[in-house]
């Protein structure tokens, strides 16, 4: 591990240093550490790229503790090193919205997130244009996340959805009426399952709901390989 990386997870883990606070200064990183200023400040650049630390001009640098920025991050890295690639991802996406619902079910969803839920799911019965669907559709896969309410869950499906998002919205934008019914028919039978305790018709429908997605992400970048 980076010496300045090492030093500020060894602040963090003994409590001297947590979210919103400021770090000491390059000058006295690399003076407490013996390293030049220019190794503390590539370090520290490497920890801003990552999301975990914010630089802000004339104040300093501070612990921001974006996990989802940080998630997407290294994903985004490990697809440009192809140590993963999309249809890994989309298959990732599909189990862990499944672990995610497991969770709903087997926790019970308070009438708050049972209505916001419900909410989200008419909002995207009432898009005019794809633009707003795209919207709609990440705003009830949101409320998803939020009704697990597992902070760990979030950051990871967050961080996920900064990358899967992009392909998502390529696909809709593509998609035919008749497909964009199948998924609306999807979604709906996911809040049923969910609402109905029912793990077997929840599951079920998210398999139909990522068939449909991924057959749309992969024929539109398969068409982008193509021209």
């Amino acid at each position: 591990m980076d010496i300045t990386v090492e030093y500020i997870y060894r602040k963090i883990a003994a409590g001297e240093l947590k979210e919103g606070d400021k770090l000491p200064t390059e000058r006295a990183i690399a003076e407490e550490l013996g390293i030049s200023r220019n190794s503390a400040r590539e370090s520290l650049r490497t920890l801003e790229i990552l999301g975990l630390v914010e630089s802000r001009q004339g104040s300093g640098n501070y612990i921001t503790a974006d996990m989802p920025g940080a998630f997407a991050r290294v994903m985004d890295i490990m697809l440009m090193l192809n140590k993963t690639d999309r249809s890994e991802i989309c298959s990732f996406r599909r189990h862990m919205e499944k672990t995610v619902c497991r969770s709903i079910i087997e926790m019970g969803l308070s009438d708050e997130r049972r209505e916001k839920i419900e909410t989200a799911l008419e909002d995207l019965e009432h898009c005019n244009n794809k633009k707003e669907q795209t919207d709609a559709d990440r705003a009830f896969h949101y409320e998803l996340i939020y009704a697990a309410e597992n902070r760990f869950f979030t950051a990871l499906m967050q961080g996920l959805s900064n990358i899967y998002r992009e392909w998502i919205n390529k696909a809709i934008s593509l998609a035919s009426p008749q497909v964009m019914e199948q998924l609306h028919i999807a979604h709906s039978e996911i809040v049923n399952g969910l609402l109905n305790e029912d793990m077997d018709r929840c599951m079920k429908a998210i398999d139909e709901h990522y068939d449909i997605v991924e057959e749309l992400i992969f024929n539109a970048y398969n068409k982008d390989q193509t021209r």
